[in-house]
């Protein structure tokens, strides 16, 4: 019994550090936005951009403490930090450029996003029919989460392009992030480089295609993650079905 209870105030400490910290990161990004909205006109749509990413941080960490308290529905460490990591990992390529700078970092973060997208979804799902009586529970469970994941992960390219559209940015890559075209990923600036550049390289598929391959690319990935889980959790499932179970866990029920 002792072992349960510290093992227990083990797994709420570890919770609590990864939303605290989440929050300040959230709350540090926010700041940082801000003064760059308020001081730097030519990075206003970075700071901006960074600003509504970090404020979806926020609001998802207050969705999840509210579950807590007044669904006395427990989220798992695993869990909490999928989710905070994600949405820190996205901060940190706005802040830092990294989607620009580094080749491999969106395709990175929409892999990693289908394989937690799916997780997550699979343990809500696991949870919804604990105690239900439905035959075929893991099959269902895990086909209404891939099913789940997909379509979250297409309503993420709908954000892209509405944030692209009201905050003037390049989340769906129509900005060529290569020289001399770059113009620091602002809708509202022209393209670098000369008319002669420009048109020559729009006029060659790897221009007009652009911006199409980068949303296709990224679906892709996602899919590739998606189905990457549901493999694993086919293997897995009987194994360290306690661990899937933990995910969500009803407090009220523990008590009883």
């Amino acid at each position: 019994m002792d072992n349960v209870v510290l093992d227990n105030k083990v797994n709420i400490s570890k919770e609590k550090i990864i939303t605290d910290i989440s929050f300040l990161l959230y709350l540090g990004a926010i700041i940082y936005g801000l003064f760059l909205v308020i001081t730097n006109a030519d990075e206003f749509q970075k700071g901006l951009l960074i600003m509504v990413e970090s404020f979806v941080g926020v609001l998802i960490s207050a969705i999840l403490f509210l579950i807590k308290k007044y669904k006395n529905i427990k989220i798992s460490a695993s869990i909490l930090f999928f989710i905070h990591s994600f949405v820190i990992m996205a901060v940190i390529g706005e802040m830092f450029m990294l989607y620009y700078t580094v080749h491999w970092w969106d395709a990175m973060l929409h892999l990693f996003t289908g394989v937690g997208i799916a997780f997550t979804a699979y343990c809500i799902f696991d949870f919804l029919t604990r105690n239900s009586n439905l035959e075929h529970r893991f099959v269902v469970s895990l086909i209404s989460a891939l099913t789940m994941a997909l379509a979250l992960e297409l309503l993420w390219e709908f954000a892209e392009f509405l944030v692209d559209t009201f905050f003037s940015s390049n989340m769906q890559k129509f900005i060529p992030d290569m020289p001399p075209f770059f113009n620091g990923g602002s809708s509202d600036k022209v393209l670098g480089g000369t008319d002669r550049e420009i048109a020559d390289f729009f006029r060659n598929p790897e221009g007009y295609k652009y911006a199409l391959i980068d949303t296709m690319e990224d679906l892709i990935l996602n899919l590739i993650g998606t189905f990457t889980f549901g493999v694993i959790c086919i293997f897995t499932h009987e194994r360290f079905n306690n661990f899937y179970s933990s995910g969500f866990v009803n407090t009220n029920l523990q008590k009883e």
